[in-house]
């Protein structure tokens, strides 16, 4: 009884832990405008801005938790469904948003008639689009409700028809832009997992990726510091 009683406290505890993390995760996403993040990574205003177009990477609905339903009386298996049911909804809109930012962008780098500036311009709205990505793992390791793939950014393909493996990281430096009259095709070359992959539950899962964000921030950290020396 004893230690029904105390893994039930942890779990009350880490619920708790959870929650305060995803309502500062939504302070921080609410301090600076997405015009402003976009800045801080050298991002024209004009270009396609990730943060507008894909929305924050902190979803807000995770924090309230269906309380836009009521009192919060709704019983706990059909609040799960309700958030189940938004995720689907909040995934796949994000999807048509992100294909659509990618045809937009071809087409504002048509109007750059300097190729470096173009190619500038380019890497600067990929390095946001790495930002965000980053922002979203980060909100993701705080879940552990449903599959993580419905968080994730995800570019259809016919390969495989493989529709669970989602964006992790742009590569920028191997992107590149082609030659056109009309618009500015560009290659993008990311990175992609499937990170519900070997049957793990949810919330091993975002541990999992609580550990690869933190030898991949370690390692951004040691790449800018070797770019300052």
């Amino acid at each position: 009884v004893a230690s029904a009683a105390s893994g039930s406290a942890v779990g009350r505890r880490q619920a708790h832990n959870q929650r305060a993390a995803l309502q500062h995760l939504t302070r921080l996403s609410g301090a600076f405008s997405a015009r402003a993040r976009a800045a801080a990574c050298g991002c024209r205003a004009a270009l396609p801005n990730a943060y507008a177009w894909l929305g924050e990477p902190v979803a807000a609905w995770s924090v309230t938790g269906g309380e836009e339903l009521g009192d919060g009386s709704l019983p706990a298996d059909a609040l799960r469904r309700f958030m189940l049911k938004r995720r689907r909804c909040d995934y796949f809109n994000t999807q048509n948003h992100l294909v659509s930012m990618i045809s937009r962008l071809s087409s504002d780098l048509a109007g750059i008639s300097e190729k470096e500036e173009r190619n500038a311009c380019l890497a600067a709205t990929l390095g946001v689009v790495n930002r965000w990505l980053l922002d979203r793992r980060i909100f993701m390791t705080c879940m552990n409700e449903g599959n993580l793939n419905l968080l994730g950014l995800h570019i259809p393909l016919i390969w495989r028809n493989d529709c669970r493996h989602q964006i992790l990281r742009v590569h920028v430096d191997q992107c590149k832009i082609f030659a056109s009259a009309t618009r500015a095709p560009f290659l993008l070359a990311f990175e992609t997992a499937d990170l519900d992959e070997g049957g793990m539950k949810s919330h091993e899962a975002a541990e999992a990726l609580a550990h690869c964000l933190v030898a991949e921030l370690a390692v951004a950290a040691a790449e800018a510091a070797f770019e300052a020396e």
